[in-house]
């Protein structure tokens, strides 16, 4: 995120004339991302736990929701964040892709149903109780 600010405010004189600029500063942002997730080592980004290490429940699920997230295609995962995390309506999303309304939809549909099934293949937590 830093890096995205850095770069609007040194290309402020231009970014505040568009009509969206904080649309620029989500794409700036998504291009970083997408940038560092290009050049990164696969073999880093590992959804497994080293054998021995304890590792709490909601790290787990964290794992497995990154590991589902991994199984979309880009555009798709970057809508669903977009919409279900950030916050976007979808509106707002189909505007910073530069993409119809109904692309979203189709994508959203199609994302939350592959997440929806990566996540049931993953055993349940343990109960608490």
């Amino acid at each position: 995120m830093q890096e995205a600010l850095i770069r609007t405010w040194q290309r402020w004189a231009d970014v505040r004339e568009y009509e969206f600029p904080v649309a620029w500063v989500y794409r700036a942002l998504y291009n970083l991302v997408m940038n560092d997730r290009r050049h990164r080592h696969r073999s880093v980004l590992t959804t497994t736990v080293p054998e021995g290490r304890v590792v709490t429940e909601p790290v787990l699920a964290h794992l497995d929701l990154v590991a589902a997230l991994r199984a979309l295609p880009c555009l798709q995962c970057e809508a669903l964040v977009l919409h279900d995390a950030v916050g976007f309506t979808v509106e707002e999303v189909a505007r910073a892709m530069d993409v119809p309304t109904g692309t979203v939809k189709s994508w959203l549909s199609r994302a939350r149903g592959v997440v929806s099934a990566r996540l049931e293949e993953y055993p349940a937590l343990p109960d608490r109780r």
